[in-house]
């Protein structure tokens, strides 16, 4: 795998994770949330960009070591 096909792909990664993400806090616990956001006004504006940016590293982790157990399994193996 190339570093053009590693970086899509860790990009696609990140963009479900943070739709799931959405999803969850928007859709299946919003009401909560937004109670919370009315008792503590802003707290999502400093969590939110450090959940982004954590799903970001667990993308690019996660894509790091799919690669590598496909290249023990007998896939193609990543050259850098």
């Amino acid at each position: 795998m190339n570093r053009g096909r590693f970086i899509a792909s860790a990009v696609a990664v990140w963009i479900v994770r943070v739709a799931l993400n959405w999803t969850f806090y928007t859709r299946v616990i919003g009401q909560q949330s937004q109670q919370i956001a009315a008792a503590h006004p802003g707290v999502f504006r400093q969590v939110v960009p450090g959940f982004i940016l954590t799903d970001l590293v667990f993308a690019l982790a996660f894509t790091f070591l799919f690669v590598k157990v496909g290249a023990a399994l007998g896939g193609d193996e990543w050259r850098g």
